[in-house]
């Protein structure tokens, strides 16, 4: 009997069953359910080897075999065969084994064990079925979630309104969001002392305070462009006049205008004086200026006086070697 007890399969777990607590089993009410199938199944006597090996003795043999226990036994495997094919169907069509149909596969197979032996109990066990996954198929997206979605019947006008609709508040939203960025960012650089300073591109919008004053404005604004075109016209026209008088000139007129030209313009670079030097690097200051104006200061030639009263005559090849 231990012999039996240590090749015989484990028992099995109790299966948990959502509402259900979970009951366990004691080893010995195991123990002794296992004895009581041990004792209800009945040991099958091993077959005895032909003792004889003439004509006589194996027909005296083949009389002593029970053709009703073997006809019983292949019933209960095709009965038993046939049962596993119609679950594995039924599996394969549904995709999944609910409770009822657990519970009664185990309900068949105990009833199965206590008819049967130990090794028709493991044969069982191990070609019980087993639960067949379903393969994933493809849904198009109109038949998901159901069914297919309701087709919308309105007009074509009405649509295309509410589109634009759509549209219209989705670049109202960016508009508006973008204003917004703007005045954060021309927040954050604004300095302290720019508070009390009017940005360049802020709108002016006083326009209709002082309309009399506006209009005066205007006014001459209007004349001081007019004045300026009547300047520029009539430069453009003097130009014009010297041009056609230096062309009726003649050839030594041309000339004795441009060499009186020239000597006017070297007396005038006499007249300058020479600049010392560093003296376009010298800041005559901002402090005092009026009492140097006043005293005569600002009309002193400097540069003309500095060799005055200098004779040469007695440096006549001084530097000659």
């Amino acid at each position: 009997m231990s012999s039996k007890r240590m090749t015989a399969n484990p028992a099995k777990a109790p299966r948990y069953r959502p509402g259900k607590a979970v009951e366990e089993a004691d080893s010995s009410d195991s123990e002794a359910e296992e004895l009581q199938q041990e004792e209800q199944v009945p040991s099958r006597p091993a077959a005895a080897a032909p003792k004889f090996s003439s004509a006589g003795g194996i027909s005296s043999e083949l009389k002593k075999v029970d053709l009703n226990e073997r006809r019983r036994e292949a019933r209960e495997k095709e009965e038993a065969r046939v049962e596993e094919e119609r679950l594995r169907r039924k599996v394969e069509e549904e995709g999944f084994v609910t409770e009822s149909e657990e519970e009664e596969e185990e309900e068949e197979g105990s009833e199965e064990g206590e008819s049967g032996s130990s090794e028709e109990e493991s044969e069982s066990e191990e070609e019980a079925p087993r639960r067949v996954m379903m393969r994933p198929t493809f849904i198009k997206k109109d038949k998901r979630l159901g069914g297919a979605k309701a087709e919308d019947t309105r007009p074509e006008e009405e649509r295309a309104a509410e589109e634009e609709e759509r549209r219209k508040a989705a670049a109202d939203e960016i508009v508006e969001e973008q204003i917004r960025k703007d005045i954060a960012a021309k927040e954050a650089g604004k300095k302290n002392w720019d508070d009390d300073e009017d940005a360049e591109d802020e709108i002016d919008d006083t326009d209709g305070l002082d309309e009399e004053a506006e209009h005066a404005a205007w006014k001459l604004r209007e004349l001081q462009r007019i004045k300026r075109e009547r300047v520029a016209i009539e430069e453009r026209e003097r130009e014009i006049e010297e041009v056609e008088r230096r062309r009726n000139l003649s050839a030594e007129e041309r000339k004795a205008e441009d060499d009186a030209h020239i000597a006017s313009q070297a007396a005038e670079r006499e007249g300058k004086g020479k600049m010392g030097f560093m003296q376009k690097y010298y800041h005559k200051g901002a402090f005092f200026q009026e009492d140097a104006k006043e005293a005569g200061l600002d009309r002193r030639d400097l540069m003309g006086a500095a060799d005055e009263g200098y004779d040469e005559a007695g440096e006549e090849g001084g530097d000659q070697v």
